[in-house]
């Protein structure tokens, strides 16, 4: 019998664990060895986990031999994947799975890149077969040829068609090498014989997966990081055994013929339960099940979930009562015994969580078998020293923590914000560092974030892109223009693409056919891509967002006298910025989607314009405030530019332009001027620009020049830039922003930069 048996009650599972590693941890600290000490763990693979999570925090070492299993080695990752591409149809993510195998070398140097970059580009997200993906590379193919043919017409880039023609062909080349080993009827049915037989010719053999085995045996390489050769070939070994294994089973027992994708589930199912020995062994403290105990002595045995129903076993491994009474009870009692008879001499303790998700526990039965057992309450332990890793994301980022994610060594600064650092800023780059600057840190310096889109529609980004190509094309279209040479007034001013209205519908036509190129140039054929059609081109009964845009665009041009001069104009240039006590040099690069012109006297009064979808979320005193820095940017630039080249010239507004995404959207398109000069506003209310509405706080705004308000804005960029050649980010906590923030794994920490002496010798 123990000389001590405890039983402490926790107020959760999570303190239950951190109260075994502290006491592990106390009887080290007290001359004991670690080989000493046992945790019992019941059935449930709560416990495991939690362990295992809590236990490189607290710095406790568990002792462990890792079995590998063979469906996670690299030969049994790319057979899986070969077999879902047969089953699942030829879909796009299967390919992409099995191309990201190692051991598929051969085969994705041949062209799977360019397989990948065309299914993504040209939306084939397969499904259908491989016939599907014949259909679509050929079509694909022949719209390249008739695109090269028009360039060679027009005299446009043809070398870059003739690279779109190479990728299809080597894209056809990998789909064709494919189907020869992998081409199977999914409702084919096969007997179990011929369906191993399958597997290891035209799978492992075509796919050349064995020869790949082969010579990295010779290169004395790993297949992976993570994968010693050895290892792969004795999963290779297992594979086949299970195939000879699966065929034979099937032909002495005369099992039916079934499909493919039957055959796979069911032979799969074998492969998963298979598991080979990688020789990985840690020592430290001994993880057992009661039944592991048994033979074995420790000085301190630490029994975790000793609840009813928990331990010695989980409910749902009870035995048929039926075909055997009373045999469960009688293993759990030889499980309980088990526990005593290994700490012998020694110490036994019993936790147990209060409440397991809100409701009250009960402690084992088996307590009834240790009566000389002390209950205690057992104290709350203490929480580990990176605890910040643990805690709940929206409760973390708001404590303070004095934790430094990342220091350079000896002061050095790390390359990432070097680069920063030494970079041009741009809007919406400033935007980014005045939302969050960890979240500019983790999205825009460290590249941490993921893209996430819609695959059947358009994204945001792909309708900007859209409405972008179209407008720039059809004001190309309307009046040819070159390379701007010479920056002069007479240039400038000739540049001007002024529409008739008379003709309307001329120019609707021209619309409408550049929608029709835009579709075939690009292959826009997702499951959206009649709606999306519909929503810009229109229908008999409702006018389309090209419409609309393009009968505003002639009333704009009448109203105002303004016309579009410059397009896509991007923009380097040093601004001067009022910084106190002296004027600081801002670099920052642009990208200005247009740019008006219209002619006052001997000036020019100028407006810079942006597109976007949509322009309701775009208000004035966001861009006073200096969390839209877009605009002021933009004028800025645009009239340092201007001056440096000698041409006389007067911002007088920044206008967003938005196209709208949804044909019943009754205010899109829309000309929204969130900064303007009394000179644009006028006296009279205007029919084709909506001015942005201004708080009573800054009503004094617009009685300055429109160069004034954007040299009161700018300054307000200074403190982030500062920020970025400090190389700290700190977090800035936003009510809503912060619940959808792609980065909140990420968040942990104040305050992100190199560590100064102070405190590295505070956290050492």
């Amino acid at each position: 019998v123990p000389q001590q048996i405890t039983i402490a009650q926790c107020a959760s599972r999570l303190d239950e664990v951190r109260t075994a590693l502290m006491e592990v941890r106390h009887m080290v600290a007290s001359g004991g060895a670690l080989t000493d000490i046992c945790l019992c763990l019941p059935g449930s693979t709560d416990y495991r986990q939690l362990l295992d999570q809590q236990a490189r925090l607290y710095g406790v070492p568990l002792a462990m031999s890792l079995p590998r299993r063979v469906a996670t080695t690299r030969i049994g990752a790319a057979i899986a994947a070969a077999c879902q591409v047969m089953t699942g149809g030829w879909q796009r993510i299967d390919l992409q799975r099995l191309f990201a195998e190692p051991l598929l070398e051969s085969i994705r140097a041949t062209g799977a890149a360019d397989l990948i970059e065309i299914a993504l580009r040209d939306r084939i997200r397969g499904g259908l077969g491989v016939e599907h993906w014949h259909e679509r590379l050929e079509w694909g193919l022949q719209a390249t040829l008739a695109s090269k043919e028009r360039a060679s017409e027009s005299g446009d880039d043809v070398f870059a068609r003739d690279r779109s023609v190479r990728a299809y062909e080597r894209a056809r080349g990998v789909v064709q090498r494919l189907e020869s080993h992998l081409h199977v009827a999914s409702t084919e049915e096969l007997p179990g014989v011929d369906f191993a037989s399958m597997i290891m010719e035209s799978v492992v053999g075509g796919l050349q997966l064995d020869e790949a085995l082969e010579r990295a045996l010779v290169a004395g390489q790993a297949v992976a990081d993570d994968s010693v050769i050895e290892v792969e070939l004795e999963a290779f070994d297992k594979i086949r055994d299970s195939l000879t294994l699966y065929a034979s089973l099937a032909q002495d027992h005369e099992l039916p013929a079934l499909t493919l994708a039957e055959h796979v589930s069911a032979w799969w199912g074998m492969v998963e339960k298979m598991s080979i020995d990688v020789g990985t062994h840690h020592a430290g403290v001994t993880v057992a099940t009661p039944a592991e105990l048994r033979s074995r002595r420790f000085r301190h045995v630490i029994v975790l979930g000793f609840i009813d129903g928990e331990f010695p076993r989980t409910a749902g491994s009870y035995f048929d009562e039926e075909l055997l009474p009373l045999v469960a009870r009688r293993l759990d009692a030889e499980a309980m015994a088990d526990m005593l008879v290994a700490a012998i001499g020694g110490r036994l303790t019993m936790l147990l969580p209060k409440m397991i998700d809100d409701t009250l526990t009960i402690p084992s039965t088996f307590a009834a078998l240790v009566p000389q057992a002390q209950f205690v309450q057992a104290d709350e332990p203490p929480v580990a020293a990176h605890q910040h890793d643990t805690r709940d994301v929206g409760e973390a980022y708001r404590a303070q923590q004095h934790v430094q994610l990342f220091a350079g060594a000896q002061g050095e600064v790390p390359e990432e914000i070097a680069q920063e650092q030494s970079r041009r800023m741009s809007a919406s780059r400033f935007d980014a560092m005045t939302k969050c600057p960890f979240a500019y840190l983790a999205t825009k310096v460290m590249r941490l974030d993921t893209a996430s889109s819609d695959d059947a529609r358009l994204t945001a980004l792909e309708r900007g892109n859209v409405m972008h190509e179209l407008i720039a094309e059809f004001f190309h279209r309307v009046m040819p223009r070159q390379a701007l040479a010479d920056v002069t007034r007479e240039e400038l001013l000739s540049r001007r693409v002024e529409l008739d209205p008379a003709g309307i519908e001329r120019y609707w036509e021209l619309l409408c056919r550049l929608v029709d190129e835009y579709a075939e140039r690009h292959a826009w054929t997702h499951t959206y891509a009649v709606a999306e059609r519909q929503a810009l081109v229109g229908s008999p009964a409702m006018a389309g967002l090209l419409r609309r845009w393009l009968e505003l665009e002639i009333e704009y041009q009448q109203e105002t006298g303004f016309a579009p001069a410059l397009f896509e104009l991007t923009l380097q240039e040093d601004l001067v910025v009022d910084g106190g006590a002296v004027s600081v040099a801002l670099p920052i690069t642009a990208r200005i989607d247009r740019v008006d012109l219209r002619q006052a006297g001997d000036d020019l009064e100028f407006t810079v314009n942006d597109y976007k979808p949509s322009a309701s979320n775009y208000a004035m005193n966001a861009v006073v405030e200096g969390t839209l820095s877009q605009m002021p940017i933009y004028l800025k630039a645009t009239a340092t530019w201007l001056a440096r080249h000698g041409v006389p010239a007067t911002g007088v507004g920044a206008v967003y332009r938005s196209f709208g995404s949804s044909i019943n959207q009754a205010e899109d398109p829309m000309n929204k001027v969130v900064l303007y000069d009394q000179r644009l506003k006028g006296a009279g209310r205007s029919r084709t620009m909506k001015f942005a509405q201004i708080s009573k706080s800054l009503a004094d705004l617009p009685e300055l020049t429109l160069a004034e308000q954007v040299d009161r804005i700018l300054p307000q960029l200074l403190a982030p830039r500062a920020e970025i050649l400090g190389g700290t980010f700190a977090v800035r906590p936003a009510k809503y922003a912060c619940q959808t923030c792609r980065m909140s794994e990420f968040c942990r920490i104040r305050q992100w930069g190199p560590a100064t002496a102070d405190e590295k010798g505070h956290h050492a």
